[in-house]
């Protein structure tokens, strides 16, 4: 039985996948039927776990979609994040957009972490080229907060 469970719903200009449970040896993604769209979106709120075996069936799956299908990943957990700036075929030699993404960011104040859903907007502000933290607020005592990692490896992925 698989490990992961697809959502798939339809919007005007695109397929949208959610995934939910855990990227691993047991995931089976099946086909996807596009019908005629070719925007395609991967949303990965819900993954719970990626593998190395996950890894790998995971670079298959996504060398097997449509060359001229145009990819956009959402909502990517600090897991998905870490994935795609370590190990670069796991956007199986595409170019994928990322649109949001999960960032922490560590408040000295409350001695609290917290992970903040950005968007490639936020995280692109700071110019041309560049991919930064947007300064975030503490969610409990509302002052600002620190980006809890290294901006130029972590935000990477955005460029």
């Amino acid at each position: 039985m698989s490990s992961i469970n697809l959502t798939t719903t339809t919007r005007a200009d695109r397929i949208c996948i959610a995934f939910a449970g855990k990227i691993d040896e047991n995931a089976a993604y099946g086909s996807i039927n596009l019908n005629g769209k070719i925007k395609l979106e991967f949303d990965f709120d819900k993954v719970e776990l990626i593998n190395s075996m996950g890894l790998q069936n995971w670079v298959s799956f996504m060398k097997g979609l449509p060359a001229d299908v145009t990819i956009y990943f959402t909502k990517c957990p600090l897991r998905i994040v870490n994935q795609m700036n370590l190990f670069p075929g796991f956007i199986g030699e595409r170019n994928v957009i990322v649109e949001s993404f999960y960032a922490a960011y560590f408040c000295a104040r409350c001695d609290g972490s917290f992970n903040n859903l950005l968007t490639r907007e936020d995280a692109l502000r700071s110019g041309p080229g560049k991919a930064k933290s947007p300064e975030q607020n503490c969610p409990k005592c509302l002052k600002p907060m620190e980006f809890d990692g290294i901006e130029e490896k972590y935000f990477g992925c955005i460029k």
